[in-house]
């Protein structure tokens, strides 16, 4: 990992405030006062209010099952279940009030879950939600509800084809894309238009970023790094400020030019806090450091 990606991921730490429990990314290890009880006009039967407090670790289908009916959880919420093949009795859940880890390690976890239909209700994570190594699910349908992350990790998700299912968040505090080796393209996030920090990183399908096409502002650093098989940064037309820098570094077929046309459009009729680019693909345009 490169030194500037790395103290990207440790100031997205440091924001979210939270002990990282993911084994990949750290060490192993606001209340709804609304009374009103859900129609479930558009996500099915509806669901009386069912809080569980604490932490939950479900391992096998009965854990699952055991949670049918919770609107809100109030502590950290881990699937790792070879066996589970559907969400659905994550049916009511509205809120996870601690970090939500839905596959976190280094092997699949959840091999047998092939969508996250289940969850169309969930629309708070207030501490970090990592969707990792989940190597059956192609895109994220069943999140279009989502609204609110502390931090959202998409990692290491194989056939991972799409975001779509993402299409409720529009204002992300953090997010970060990587290593997902079939994801071909960010559509999902059409409708977000603003993050504090933004990292896409070694998807090596990704061809563009023209899912971005309503990014506005990146309040932190934008980090756009390892991706092989990208070719252009065509899709951030909007894009008018990245507050810190915008890092641009590995990205082997992306003519390095075209990142220096972002970083110069950036500066000039926007703001930008400063640039990393290096060792995309060499053309006429030299590779700018000052800000690494």
């Amino acid at each position: 990992m490169r030194y500037g990606r790395l103290l990207f991921t440790l100031a997205v730490i440091a924001m979210a405030g939270s002990t990282l429990i993911c084994a990949r990314c750290g060490d192993d290890a606001d209340d709804d006062d609304d009374d009103d009880t859900d129609t479930g006009s558009d996500t099915g039967a509806p669901c009386d209010e069912l809080v569980f407090e604490g932490d939950v670790t479900i391992s096998e289908p009965a854990d699952l099952d055991a949670l049918a009916g919770v609107t809100r959880l109030t502590g950290d919420l881990r699937v790792n279940c070879p066996d589970c093949g559907s969400l659905a009795a994550l049916e009511c859940l509205e809120e996870v009030q601690g970090d939500f880890l839905l596959g976190c390690g280094p092997d699949p976890a959840n091999d047998s879950l092939a969508s996250l239909e289940g969850l169309e209700r969930l629309a708070v994570v207030a501490g970090s939600f990592y969707i990792e190594n989940n190597d059956a699910i192609e895109d994220l349908a069943g999140l279009e509800n989502l609204e609110q992350a502390g931090v959202l990790y998409i990692l290491y998700n194989d056939s991972l084809t799409s975001l779509a299912g993402l299409s409720g968040l529009v204002d992300a505090s953090a997010l970060i894309v990587q290593t997902n080796q079939a994801l071909a393209g960010l559509s999902g996030l059409a409708n977000l238009r603003t993050a504090t920090w933004l990292g896409i990183w070694d998807n090596s399908a990704l061809v563009d970023l023209s899912g971005l096409a309503a990014l506005e502002q990146v309040n932190g650093e934008f980090s756009v790094s390892g991706n092989a098989g990208l070719t252009g940064l065509d899709g951030l037309d909007a894009l008018d400020t990245v507050a810190e820098a915008l890092l641009v570094q590995e990205n082997t077929l992306l003519p390095t030019c075209a990142a220096v046309d972002l970083a110069d459009h950036l500066a000039g009729s926007g703001t930008l806090g400063g640039r990393c680019i290096r060792e995309n693909l060499a053309d006429e345009c030299p590779d700018d450091e000052s800000g690494c």
